[in-house]
């Protein structure tokens, strides 16, 4: 399903489209097949106007915001750089890198919700991180510079570690990005940007295949293996203001 979101993501970055919204409600499942849903807030990467609602935004599901969205500000400029940032201040503007990092939250979101044990409860560091990446609190920052697969059940692990070495991916982009002043100037993210659907498409592959075999569970709940994937869910929403 996530390898089909991001390739339907990669689709729309190519034509210079941003969906700005991608999180776990709006990846959609059709018997094997995965779709990416709700365009609500979907622009032109050149329109004036797509940088106006990042508020609203953020609200929708602050588990899957990037960090950068979070507290509208560039993180991972170079320390030699931040003198000149009070010459070269530039308004904060969504990048379709922001949709990669929205994507790679919800496995991240889906290791650390879960336990592998029926009727089993988390580790007490399983239970703190997941407070601390989620919901969209600014803490989860250090999650790009840290391993965090220890604290998951063992059986996660290998798939942890795919995902822990997106996020790695997404650090490495982000910096290469915001090298350039302004930072959100389009052709700084270009070549990043297509490193990372291809680093993001390796790992999701890989997680998958990591994961087989492995059970998905909640305190009290059946094996999520053994739901019925041949219908399209989701969750109902609440309809967007305006």
């Amino acid at each position: 399903m996530l390898q089909d979101a991001r390739q339907a993501l990669q689709f729309m970055h190519s034509v210079d489209w941003v969906h700005r919204e991608v999180n776990a409600t709006n990846v959609l499942r059709a018997g094997s097949m995965g779709k990416l849903a709700d365009v609500d807030y979907a622009k032109h990467v050149d329109s004036l106007k797509y940088h106006a609602l990042l508020s609203d935004m953020s609200k929708e599901a602050p588990e899957f915001a990037a960090c950068e969205v979070e507290v509208r500000n560039y993180l991972f400029i170079s320390p030699s750089r931040w003198s000149l940032d009070i010459y070269f201040s530039s308004p904060f503007r969504f990048n379709p890198l922001y949709d990669t990092e929205s994507l790679v939250w919800i496995p991240t979101w889906t290791l650390y919700y879960h336990v592998d044990q029926e009727r089993s409860r988390p580790a007490e560091d399983h239970i703190r991180w997941f407070h601390t990446l989620f919901p969209g609190q600014s803490s989860r920052f250090g999650a790009f510079f840290g391993s965090f697969d220890y604290m998951l059940p063992p059986s996660f692990h290998r798939a942890a570690h795919e995902v822990y070495e997106m996020h790695q991916g997404l650090m490495i982009a982000y910096a290469e990005n915001e090298q350039v002043m302004p930072p959100a100037q389009e052709p700084a993210y270009t070549e990043p940007l297509a490193q990372l659907h291809s680093i993001f498409s390796e790992f999701l592959a890989s997680a998958v295949e990591y994961s087989r075999g492995v059970c998905l569970f909640r305190p009290m709940a059946k094996c999520q293996q053994q739901e019925n994937p041949s219908h399209e869910t989701q969750e109902k929403k609440k309809p967007k203001g305006g």
